[in-house]
């Protein structure tokens, strides 16, 4: 679709009255700065998309007067002729104020806007004119290529890689395999995974390799560290000379256990005796200490009275005290009543005095009645009216007056018969209270305690001096002298030597512990020595493992760059003078996807004016040839452009005049402004 502007009409558009013009294949518009030239630009991109040449809806289109105020009553208007494939289609806005006379107001006032919108001269719906521009067009589309820097300076460099991408599609893993056999060793891998996080995940393998590389010859040390270096075949003949003494020492306390099973029957002999002695010494005790226990409990329960005793004197006592308390309060409050009623009474008797007075006014009429303008005495009719007003006014105010004193009063009194009551109420809880503690015996109860006391004492007394009399039995006597036979019996047989001689086998027995404790380190030993050999043989295949991986790793860098390549190559051949970066190098050695235009190796951004056109012509050509559309193309600045690429899109150029106050239109095809 080829899409030209023919003709374009501004009526009262952001300062430009009146002005139509005809278009050519390529137009240039002068103009010195603010002549209008962007204000055509804007018109177009008005009439198409509500919005102007900077994409932006809020803009101002009303004329303005000298004073920058908005001249009201006007329309704003924009048409346009289009010719798309050869066939005209007539565009026009029409911007206008809604003006409404309110009832009760002389003027009408403005209410709102409104925009009427025609297709080939029928009024149109808003929703059907724009429908009938996105069949012509979409917006986002009309400006990458009605706008030569648009694609390369306003989009988003992942909204141009897109497209970019769409226009070429992308080189894939298996194109880039093709290109070299090395690629082959990485065929497997890609098709569960992409080449990024092939990257990262070689990354942490590394990471973690080179973690436990490092750490295996710390831990070789810390084994070595670890290991007991005694000499074991000392320690073995050492360990054979104990276990021979042993062996002696084991025989000679054998030839002793004869002696030994006599002992230990005479002491289980005297174990038995000595029980039997317990017992009845037990028995004994018993029923001599009997009396004493009988005092012991009767102790216990005359200090369990004499407490109970002395808790019920304490809340006694602390009773008293409450209603103490309470009659003081009690007190307080009909003291503070009483005075309360003598200061309503003194209220009373005011107010009572206040009443005689007040009934005892009588009515004083005026000396004269005279006109207060004209200063003559009044008729006798007017000064009897007068007269007649001022007695109905007199009593009428006397009696409200008497009322409310006689009301003040009444409710002063109710207040002293409310007063009163409260202090009969106080008196009668002051006579309980003091009742309460006048039947309260605190006396008898401190009587009964100084008795429980001396109960108490005598108790502890008598504890305190029980002796009991123990004497020893006949069979006591008999069981002791038993007891110590069979003593004398054991010194006689007992043989020190025999202790000597087990003291001596724990001694080298613990000698023997020690030395086999020395030899289970040699087994340790050999157990750290075989760790150990494990480890720097897992630190030498670990090594192989980061070689291996390093080279899938940089392989991986290879592949990347050749499809960086590859994607660059496909891209920048769609183009004639402008080429696309799609990635940049990192710090780190990795790469990331970018798009940045490039004019002769400079980036877009930082090329001239001029190489900024062209390039962005050689865009839109590209992109016509895509999207199958061509737009007319809107250069600012053309006089900073000596020369510009060919492109199949009308050209509007707009060249900034100093000499031309008013907007001068030139075209190829035809000339002139009407």
């Amino acid at each position: 679709m080829n899409i030209t502007l023919k003709k374009l009409k501004l009526k009262n558009f952001k300062g430009i009255r009146d002005l139509e013009i005809d278009l050519g294949k390529e137009t240039n518009i002068y103009g010195r700065n603010g002549s209008g030239k962007t204000t055509v630009v804007d018109a177009f991109f008005w009439l198409l998309f509500n919005k102007d040449s900077n994409d932006s809806a809020n803009f101002e289109i009303k004329e303005l007067d000298e004073e920058n105020n908005v001249i009201y009553g006007l329309d704003h208007e924009v048409e346009a002729e289009l010719n798309v494939d050869s066939k005209i289609l007539s565009l026009r806005k029409v911007f206008k104020e809604i003006w409404t006379k309110r009832r009760g107001e002389s003027e009408k006032t403005l209410t709102g806007h409104t925009t009427d919108h025609y297709i080939n001269d029928v009024p149109v719906k808003k929703k059907d004119f724009q429908e009938k521009i996105n069949e012509l067009i979409e917006e986002n589309i009309f400006k990458i290529i009605s706008d030569p820097k648009y694609f390369s300076e306003v989009l988003h460099w992942k909204e141009r890689r897109k497209i970019l991408l769409e226009i070429t599609g992308d080189i894939t893993n298996e194109d880039v395999i093709k290109t070299n056999k090395k690629f082959e060793a990485l065929r497997e891998l890609l098709e569960d995974n992409d080449i990024d996080d092939l990257r990262v995940a070689f990354n942490s393998k590394k990471r973690k390799i080179n973690e436990e590389i490092k750490s295996i010859p710390i831990r070789i040390d810390e084994a070595n560290n670890s290991k007991n270096n005694y000499d074991f075949k000392q320690i073995e003949k050492e360990l054979k000379q104990e276990k021979m003494k042993l062996e002696k020492i084991e025989n000679q306390i054998a030839d002793e256990s004869e002696k030994t099973k006599e002992i230990s029957e005479l002491k289980t002999t005297i174990y038995q005796k000595k029980s039997e002695l317990d017992k009845i010494r037990y028995k004994k005790e018993s029923e001599a200490f009997k009396p004493k226990q009988e005092l012991e409990s009767s102790l216990s329960l005359a200090k369990n009275d004499l407490e109970e005793k002395e808790r019920n004197l304490k809340n006694l006592t602390q009773q008293i005290e409450r209603n103490k308390n309470a009659i003081g309060q009690y007190k307080e409050k009909i003291t503070n009543y009483e005075n309360k009623i003598k200061d309503l009474q003194d209220k009373t008797d005011k107010k009572r005095n206040q009443w005689r007075l007040e009934k005892e006014k009588e009515l004083e009429l005026p000396h004269d009645f005279t006109c207060p303008y004209c200063k003559q005495e009044l008729p006798q009719e007017q000064i009897d009216e007068k007269i007649e007003e001022i007695k109905l006014n007199f009593f009428e105010e006397k009696k409200n007056k008497l009322a409310e004193i006689t009301q003040e009063g009444l409710g002063y009194k109710k207040q002293i018969e409310e007063y009163q009551e409260y202090i009969q109420d106080f008196r009668n809880d002051i006579n309980k209270l003091e009742k309460e503690i006048n039947e309260m015996d605190t006396e008898s109860i401190k009587k009964d305690i100084e008795e429980q006391k001396n109960i108490v004492d005598n108790l502890e007394s008598r504890i305190k001096n029980f002796a009991p009399v123990i004497e020893e039995t006949d069979e006591e006597k008999r069981l002791n002298k038993e007891i110590e036979d069979l003593k004398a019996k054991v010194d006689s047989v007992s043989d020190t030597n025999l202790d000597d001689l087990k003291a001596e086998k724990v001694e080298i027995t613990k000698t023997i512990d020690n030395l086999k404790e020395k030899m289970s380190y040699k087994k340790q030993n050999e157990t750290i020595d075989k760790r150990i050999k494990i480890l720097e043989e897992k630190e030498k295949n670990l090594s192989q493992e980061m070689a291996r991986i390093e080279g899938q790793e940089f392989l991986c860098e290879e592949f990347i760059k050749t499809k960086v390549d590859l994607l660059e190559s496909k891209i920048n051949k769609k183009f004639k003078t402008v080429r696309f970066k799609l990635f940049k190098e990192l710090v780190n050695g990795g790469i990331e996807p970018t798009c940045e235009p490039l004019i002769n190796g400079v980036p877009f951004t930082s090329a001239n004016n001029a190489g900024k056109v062209n390039a962005g012509l050689d865009i839109i050509n590209v992109l016509n040839d895509y999207y199958g559309v061509i737009a007319p193309i809107f250069i600012d600045n053309r006089d900073l452009i000596t020369e510009i690429i060919d492109t199949k899109s009308q050209i509007i150029n707009l060249y900034v005049s100093p000499e031309d106050v008013e907007l001068r239109i030139e075209s190829k095809e035809m000339e002139g402004v009407k």
